[in-house]
C-alpha cells in the first residue's frame, strides 16, 4: 500500500475555470496534503471558498503572476518544509484517474537513483503512443502529473524563475541528467492534459495538431530555448540537434500554416530572440 503522508501535490491555477474544482478533488484524494499556488492577477472568491471546504488545502496566493517556475519552486519548498518525501505536480487542465499516484509511487521505489515519475499525457485526439512494459526510461516528458522526488529536487537545485513559462520543466530535467537521474514514464498510468486549445488539422494527408497558444507564449519559447541551447547544447548535442530542434521547428511551421494572430506570433518570436541576446528574463515586459 502507498504511504499517501509520503507525497503532497500542488496544482498551479491561472484564471481558471469553474470545472477546475474536479480536478482539485481527484487529486486531493490521493495525496495527504495539496498546494493550490494561485497565480492569477485577481482571486476568484467563489472558487477560493469551495476550495478551502477541503480539509487538506493550503492555498497560496501571490496577487500576481509569479511564473511557473516560482510557483512550483514555492510548492516544493513548502512540501519539504512539512516533511515529504514527493510532490505531484498538476496543471488546472490536468484530470488525474484514481490511484495514479499510487502507480507513479509504486514504480518510483522499484527503481533507484529516479528524479521524476511521469504518466503518459492523452488529449482529446488520443495522440499519445504507448509502450507495452510497465515503465519506460524518458529523456523528457510534459510536466503535469509528475512526481518530484524532494530530495533529488534539494540536490539538482529546483526549477529555473527566471524562464517564467515554458522550458521550466526542460531546463529541470537537464539538471536531472547532468547528476544521472532517471526519468520515468509509467506506461499503465494515463493523463487527461489539454494543452493550449488544440486542434486536429490535415498536413500532406497526416494528421497535425496546433496548440493555438497564446501569442506571447511564442516569445518564452523562443527567449528560453535559445538560452537553454546555449548553456545546455554541448552537454546533449544529441537532443539539441535532435528532438528540441525538431519539436520548435514543428511549432512554429503549425502556427504558420493552422493558427490565427499569426503577425503578433511572428513578433512575438523576434522580441524573444532580441530579449534573449540583450539577456532580458523573467515575465515579458511591453516596450
Amino acid at each position: 500500500m502507498m504511504n499517501k503522508a509520503a507525497v503532497a501535490g500542488v496544482i498551479v491555477l491561472y484564471n481558471p475555470e469553474e470545472n477546475v474544482k474536479k480536478n482539485i478533488l481527484s487529486i486531493s484524494e490521493q495525496v495527504d496534503k495539496l498546494y493550490i499556488v494561485d497565480n492569477s492577477e485577481n482571486k476568484n472568491d467563489v472558487l477560493v471558498s469551495r476550495i478551502k471546504e477541503l480539509e487538506n488545502i493550503e492555498y497560496i496566493f501571490f496577487n500576481e503572476n509569479v511564473g511557473i517556475g516560482k510557483a512550483l519552486n514555492v510548492a516544493a519548498h513548502r512540501a519539504i518544509d512539512d516533511k515529504f518525501d514527493y510532490l505531484i505536480t498538476l496543471d488546472q487542465d490536468s484530470y488525474p484517474p484514481e490511484k495514479m499516484v499510487e502507480k507513479l509511487l509504486e514504480v518510483s521505489r522499484q527503481i533507484p537513483e529516479v528524479g521524476v515519475v511521469s504518466p503518459v499525457h492523452a488529449n482529446k485526439f488520443n495522440t499519445q503512443k504507448v509502450d507495452e512494459i510497465n515503465w519506460t526510461e524518458k529523456f523528457d516528458v510534459m510536466s503535469s502529473g509528475n512526481l518530484l522526488n524532494l530530495k533529488v529536487f534539494e540536490k539538482v537545485g529546483g526549477f529555473n524563475e527566471d524562464f517564467f513559462i515554458d522550458f521550466v520543466d526542460i531546463e529541470y530535467y537537464l539538471k536531472l541528467h547532468l547528476q544521472n537521474y532517471k526519468i520515468i514514464q509509467v506506461n499503465n498510468c494515463i493523463l487527461l492534459h489539454e494543452e493550449g486549445n488544440i486542434i486536429k488539422r490535415k498536413l500532406f494527408l497526416k494528421d497535425v495538431y496546433p496548440y493555438n497558444h497564446n501569442p506571447v507564449r511564442f516569445y518564452y519559447k523562443t527567449r528560453n530555448r535559445l538560452y537553454l541551447k546555449r548553456k545546455y547544447k554541448h552537454l546533449f548535442p544529441e537532443y539539441f540537434k535532435g528532438k528540441e530542434s525538431k519539436v520548435y521547428r514543428r511549432t512554429v511551421i503549425k502556427m504558420l500554416l493552422y493558427e490565427k494572430n499569426k503577425f503578433s506570433k511572428i513578433g512575438y518570436i523576434i522580441k524573444g530572440y532580441l530579449d534573449f541576446k540583450k539577456g532580458i528574463f523573467g515575465s515579458y515586459k511591453q516596450n
